[in-house]
Protein backbone atom coordinates (compact mmCIF):
# COMPACT_ATOMS: atom_id res chain seq x y z
CA UNK A 1 0.00 0.00 0.00
CA UNK A 2 1.18 3.08 -0.83
CA UNK A 3 0.35 7.18 -0.60
CA UNK A 4 -0.38 8.80 -4.01
CA UNK A 5 -1.28 12.52 -4.39
CA UNK A 6 -4.60 13.34 -6.00
CA UNK A 7 -4.75 16.25 -8.71
CA UNK A 8 -5.36 18.67 -5.92
CA UNK A 9 -2.81 17.02 -4.21
CA UNK A 10 -4.81 15.36 -1.17
CA UNK A 11 -3.48 11.73 -0.15
CA UNK A 12 -4.82 9.26 -1.26
CA UNK A 13 -3.95 5.53 -0.33
CA UNK A 14 -3.05 3.67 -3.71
CA UNK A 15 -3.34 -0.43 -2.91
CA UNK A 16 -1.80 -3.40 -5.67
CA UNK A 17 -4.64 -5.94 -6.57
CA UNK A 18 -1.65 -7.89 -7.91
CA UNK A 19 -1.16 -8.52 -4.07
CA UNK A 20 -4.57 -9.05 -3.03
CA UNK A 21 -6.60 -12.45 -3.28
CA UNK A 22 -8.39 -13.39 -6.84
CA UNK A 23 -11.59 -12.58 -5.21
CA UNK A 24 -10.54 -9.05 -4.45
CA UNK A 25 -9.00 -8.53 -8.02
CA UNK A 26 -12.22 -9.99 -8.94
CA UNK A 27 -14.24 -7.78 -7.53
CA UNK A 28 -12.90 -4.06 -8.38
CA UNK A 29 -12.20 -5.26 -12.16
CA UNK A 30 -15.90 -5.94 -12.22
CA UNK A 31 -17.06 -2.77 -11.04
CA UNK A 32 -18.70 -0.66 -13.60
CA UNK A 33 -16.13 2.06 -15.61
CA UNK A 34 -19.24 4.96 -14.28
CA UNK A 35 -16.97 8.16 -15.26
CA UNK A 36 -18.78 9.53 -11.87
CA UNK A 37 -17.54 6.37 -10.13
CA UNK A 38 -19.10 3.65 -7.60
CA UNK A 39 -20.46 4.35 -4.38
CA UNK A 40 -19.84 0.81 -1.87
CA UNK A 41 -22.55 0.63 0.67
CA UNK A 42 -22.27 -1.60 3.58
CA UNK A 43 -25.66 -2.36 5.80
CA UNK A 44 -27.01 0.44 3.93
CA UNK A 45 -24.76 2.82 4.30
CA UNK A 46 -21.92 4.34 1.84
CA UNK A 47 -18.30 3.50 3.03
CA UNK A 48 -16.08 3.99 -0.39
CA UNK A 49 -16.35 5.78 -3.94
CA UNK A 50 -14.57 3.99 -6.60
CA UNK A 51 -13.62 5.57 -9.72
CA UNK A 52 -11.70 3.92 -12.63
CA UNK A 53 -9.42 4.65 -14.83
CA UNK A 54 -11.31 5.51 -17.64
CA UNK A 55 -7.96 6.92 -20.09
CA UNK A 56 -7.45 4.38 -23.17
CA UNK A 57 -4.31 2.32 -22.65
CA UNK A 58 -2.62 2.13 -26.19
CA UNK A 59 0.00 -0.31 -25.87
CA UNK A 60 3.61 0.19 -26.54
CA UNK A 61 4.63 -0.93 -30.42
CA UNK A 62 8.00 -2.57 -30.74
CA UNK A 63 10.94 -0.77 -30.90
CA UNK A 64 9.01 2.25 -29.42
CA UNK A 65 10.34 2.36 -26.46
CA UNK A 66 12.87 5.52 -26.22
CA UNK A 67 14.87 7.35 -23.45
CA UNK A 68 12.86 9.82 -23.25
CA UNK A 69 10.11 7.23 -21.84
CA UNK A 70 12.56 5.45 -19.43
CA UNK A 71 13.51 8.92 -17.98
CA UNK A 72 10.05 10.10 -17.60
CA UNK A 73 9.31 6.56 -15.79
CA UNK A 74 11.82 6.98 -13.53
CA UNK A 75 10.56 10.67 -12.44
CA UNK A 76 7.38 9.10 -11.92
CA UNK A 77 9.27 6.10 -9.24
CA UNK A 78 10.78 8.92 -7.58
CA UNK A 79 7.26 10.83 -7.37
CA UNK A 80 6.35 7.63 -6.07
CA UNK A 81 8.76 6.85 -3.12
CA UNK A 82 8.47 10.53 -2.13
CA UNK A 83 5.01 10.09 -1.69
CA UNK A 84 3.76 13.01 -4.47
CA UNK A 85 2.54 10.74 -7.01
CA UNK A 86 -1.17 12.41 -8.21
CA UNK A 87 -3.74 9.60 -9.17
CA UNK A 88 -2.95 10.44 -12.82
CA UNK A 89 0.66 10.10 -12.71
CA UNK A 90 -0.08 6.99 -10.81
CA UNK A 91 -2.47 5.63 -14.00
CA UNK A 92 0.87 6.92 -16.34
CA UNK A 93 3.30 5.03 -14.19
CA UNK A 94 1.69 1.76 -14.48
CA UNK A 95 1.18 2.10 -18.22
CA UNK A 96 4.58 2.73 -18.61
CA UNK A 97 5.61 -0.11 -16.10
CA UNK A 98 3.56 -2.44 -18.69
CA UNK A 99 5.11 -1.01 -21.82
CA UNK A 100 8.66 -1.37 -20.45
CA UNK A 101 7.62 -4.81 -19.32
CA UNK A 102 6.71 -5.82 -22.60
CA UNK A 103 9.74 -4.30 -23.76
CA UNK A 104 11.94 -6.44 -21.86
CA UNK A 105 10.15 -9.72 -22.76
CA UNK A 106 10.79 -9.07 -26.31
CA UNK A 107 14.33 -7.72 -26.35
CA UNK A 108 15.36 -10.01 -23.25
CA UNK A 109 13.64 -12.62 -21.59
CA UNK A 110 13.77 -14.38 -18.76
CA UNK A 111 15.73 -17.78 -19.66
CA UNK A 112 12.55 -20.00 -17.83
CA UNK A 113 12.80 -22.84 -20.28
CA UNK A 114 16.35 -23.27 -18.73
CA UNK A 115 15.56 -22.97 -15.57
CA UNK A 116 12.62 -24.80 -15.59
CA UNK A 117 15.04 -27.17 -17.30
CA UNK A 118 17.43 -27.21 -14.54
CA UNK A 119 14.81 -27.71 -11.93
CA UNK A 120 13.40 -30.68 -13.59
CA UNK A 121 17.01 -32.38 -13.40
CA UNK A 122 17.44 -31.66 -9.80
CA UNK A 123 13.99 -32.30 -8.74
CA UNK A 124 14.69 -36.03 -10.57
CA UNK A 125 17.82 -36.31 -8.89
CA UNK A 126 16.58 -36.40 -5.51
Amino acid sequence: MEMVSTKAESPMTQIELDNEPEAVRDFFLRLPTDRNGTILSWRGRPVARVTAETRPVTPVEDGDWTHQMNYRRHELIDKQIAHTLTSSEAAELAKLQDDFDRFLDRVAPLPLDHARQVLKRVSSTS
